[in-house]
């Protein structure tokens, strides 16, 4: 699902410190 994949790409992004 869309979703579940922008939270979890969200979660990993953040991770990083994309922002």
């Amino acid at each position: 699902n869309i979703k579940c994949l922008c939270k979890a790409a969200a979660r990993q992004w953040r991770r990083k410190g994309d922002r």
